[in-house]
């Protein structure tokens, strides 16, 4: 039986890569045209990292999960989730950090 935890841990991470919005036309796609220039940068970064903070801590529960009870796997695929949401939340801090301190 896999863990549920574990797929998710990874999934989080990609699906809050995927939705990044690059460019303003995106983001008037999708709904965010009410956000002002000021805001947008603090809400892209919080929302990859929120999504990168829950895969790394799904990925830490899914592990300790798998180690009381052997029997479940996914073992793997906990630790690519916790690399992703780690590589994930870097690239948050730092979007945020260049948003909101260099410019």
């Amino acid at each position: 039986m896999k863990s549920k935890l574990a797929i998710w841990s990874w999934i989080l991470p990609v699906i809050g890569f995927i939705l990044y919005p690059t460019n303003d036309r995106f983001a008037d796609s999708i709904g965010f045209s009410f956000i002002n220039d000021s805001s947008w940068p603090f809400l892209l970064g919080g929302m990859m990292g929120a999504s990168a903070f829950l895969g790394l801590i799904f990925g830490i529960i899914a592990l300790i999960k798998i180690k009381k009870n052997p029997s479940v796997s996914g073992k793997n695929q906990s630790i690519i989730g916790i690399i992703f949401s780690l590589i994930l939340l870097i690239f948050s801090l730092f979007l945020l950090y260049v948003n909101f301190v260099l410019l």
